[in-house]
């Protein structure tokens, strides 16, 4: 189970259930749900709820729940009033398990952090995105030049932080394929001088080539941990 937003902002629910069986473990969407408040209470009505509407009835739950997956936000995994602790108090064989995939972003945040040469990497990426991000303006300006020099532009997003490691990689490859296009789109706009300077710096392109290897290699391991 995870929190998310709509492009509304509206917090909502979304549920997965993993079906244990001997030769397969399916992996199923079951439910979408638009929360009416984002604390521990209300999160865990709006669960059971869905659970009861899809055919779940106490008994069952009771004999065939296994587990409660999550990130380990205190409103899902806390100790004291978290919606796993709310689950086990009525059905106490279950496992409270905090999403592997979420312990490996943690630990890729804190790296970044703790790092100050990646840390500047990564805030350097992080403004890129938000010029294209935040401005249609700019995006438009951006697809015509690389129009112009032939190039095909995905869509940058943020490079490390709280993401999975697939999503990053995707990211830093994005800003590595439109190079060309980002250097001459920065070098034509005074405000963005120090961009430009920037990305024509060797140990920029060192750093993002050594970042794409890494996160490569990230990726492989989060991909296999979702699955």
């Amino acid at each position: 189970m995870d929190e998310a937003s709509t492009i509304s902002n509206k917090p909502v629910l979304i549920i997965f259930l993993k079906i244990k069986d001997c030769d397969v473990s399916p992996i199923i969407f079951f439910d979408l749900i638009e929360l009416e408040g984002q604390g521990a209470e209300q999160i865990y009505a709006s669960l059971l709820k869905s659970l009861l509407d899809g055919g779940f009835d106490n008994e069952y739950l009771s004999n065939n729940l296994i587990a409660f997956c999550s990130d380990g936000a205190s409103v899902m995994l806390g100790r004291n009033s978290g919606v796993g602790t709310r689950l086990k108090n009525d059905y106490p064989n279950i496992i409270l398990w905090h999403c592997l995939n979420h312990h490996l972003e943690l630990i890729l945040n804190d790296s970044v952090n703790d790092i100050k040469q990646v840390n500047h990497f990564k805030i350097f990426m992080d403004k890129i995105y938000t010029i294209f991000y935040q401005s249609n303006k700019n995006q438009m300006q951006l697809f015509k030049i690389s129009k112009m020099l032939g190039q095909q532009i995905l869509k940058i997003g943020r490079v490390l932080g709280p993401r999975w490691g697939a999503c990053c990689l995707r990211s830093a490859l994005a800003v590595w394929r439109a190079y060309p296009t980002l250097y001459k789109y920065f070098s034509s706009e005074a405000k963005h001088s120090g961009m430009a300077a920037r990305l024509c710096n060797k140990h920029f392109l060192e750093k993002l080539a050594l970042m794409i290897d890494i996160l490569q290699e990230i990726s492989l391991l989060s991909n296999a941990l979702q699955a």
